[in-house]
């Protein structure tokens, strides 16, 4: 525990690498990401090398820390590793850009591009890193310009502003949503997940669209929006994620957006937190107050803080939940 605490407190999880060894440490983070080739750079000073993992459903979010100066080049990955440089820097190598460096309190989006190696230097670092499906970019996006798969053009963010944003982002999901109560939820992971690439999408440079096309505008019809919301409806108890609603549509996630902008006045994934609202307010009202655990139905129904809950609750039913009224 002594040594989760050096990495920066988290308590959860386990080290997956901890060895002086290079040649180990290599063998280790091949296993965990990709083919990796490391050659030390610093020259006798001592070669550790240590991850320590937490897991939450799918999302993996990695604590790396480096003694030493190493040098890295790396196969294409199906994830791209969002960082946050806590100490020391990373300099990273791609394809057709100048060389780019990261430097304490900065982020980074390591193996941007994608199906393209990559490489670079470690300078005595320690780092957090979540490893986001680089699908998922694609699933919270508008569609590309020549329809193909939504992909990050960099690994640095477009602006101070953009890296400041990432890394209060990162901070928040390594410190306080993978050691809170609810962190096992079945809505957590995916929506977590989500957000990461979403995030990445306003922080990076990217293909994405960014105006609505014809077919985007031409697919908002009350008809479809009627679909959309049966969709939601039917399964607001799941992991659902605007990429599912879309396709049980059949539209685009543009056109989705526009749809539910114009009709409902919001977001499709505000209109599934209103279902879940009421899912909630229904099994409160047919609940036995003697043994009610109001905590544990908001969870259930994907409201992890309680106080966010019980205003969301007064703003709809007139007061916090008293499930012996109706």
């Amino acid at each position: 525990m002594v040594a989760a605490e050096t990495l920066g407190g988290v308590v959860a999880g386990s080290f997956i690498i901890d060895t002086s060894d290079i040649g180990k440490a290599e063998e280790s983070l091949t296993a965990a990401y990709t083919k990796v080739r490391l050659r030390e750079q610093s020259h006798g000073l001592p070669t550790r090398t240590r991850v320590w993992r937490t897991q939450i459903g799918s999302l993996v979010v990695d604590d790396f820390e480096y003694s030493y100066d190493l040098q890295y080049e790396a196969d294409p990955m199906e994830t791209i590793l969002l960082c946050r440089v806590l100490k020391g820097a990373i300099e990273a190598h791609l394809p057709g850009h100048q060389p780019q460096m990261f430097t304490t309190g900065g982020a980074a989006a390591i193996g941007a591009l994608d199906d393209t190696a990559y490489g670079g230097f470690v300078h005595r670092a320690t780092l957090t890193g979540i490893a986001i499906d680089r699908r998922l970019l694609s699933e919270v996006a508008a569609p590309t310009k020549g329809d193909g798969a939504v992909q990050l053009r960099s690994s640095a963010p477009i602006s101070t502003d953009a890296g400041r944003h990432v890394v209060e982002v990162i901070d928040h999901i390594r410190h306080t949503v993978i050691n809170s109560p609810s962190a096992q939820a079945p809505f957590l992971t995916g929506t977590v997940a989500r957000y990461l690439a979403a995030t990445m999408l306003t922080a990076f440079p990217n293909n994405a669209v960014t105006e609505p096309t014809i077919q985007d505008r031409r697919d908002s019809s009350p008809v479809l929006l009627r679909r959309a919301t049966a969709f939601i409806d039917d399964n607001a108890d799941t992991d659902v994620s605007p990429a599912d609603i879309a396709a049980a549509t059949d539209v685009t996630p543009q056109a989705l957006l526009n749809m539910f902008r114009v009709h409902r006045n919001c977001t499709p994934m505000e209109y599934l937190r209103r279902v879940r609202l009421h899912h909630a307010h229904r099994e409160l009202v047919a609940s036995d107050p003697d043994t009610t655990n109001v905590t544990g139905i908001a969870r259930r129904w994907g409201f992890h803080k309680i106080g966010h809950f019980l205003r969301r609750h007064a703003e709809a039913y007139g007061g916090e939940p008293d499930i012996r009224k109706p």
